[in-house]
């Protein structure tokens, strides 16, 4: 949910307030999956006044996509079928 919110959000990005808004969840519990997601390399933070924003890294997050495919799909090739019935 968060990382669609962030990638809605485009390259803009999304205030931490804000998210945690949409989300419907505390502001310090949001900040702790933030800071891990900026930390894996999947989201960028900048700092905006007093606000920080964050947005979607596409690019990183596509690699992802592309590893856990292909990895899933070796071990598991029924994945391939019910992902393209989709």
């Amino acid at each position: 949910m968060l990382l669609r919110e962030l990638a809605t959000a485009g390259s803009g990005g999304l205030a931490a307030g804000a998210a945690a808004e949409r989300l419907g969840v505390s502001a310090s519990n949001l900040s702790f999956h933030l800071k891990e997601l900026e930390r894996a390399g999947l989201i960028t933070a900048r700092r905006q006044g007093r606000a920080i924003f964050y947005a979607a890294d596409e690019a990183a997050l596509g690699e992802l996509v592309k590893f856990m495919f292909e990895n899933l799909q070796a071990a598991r090739p029924r994945v391939r079928v019910v992902a393209e019935r989709r």
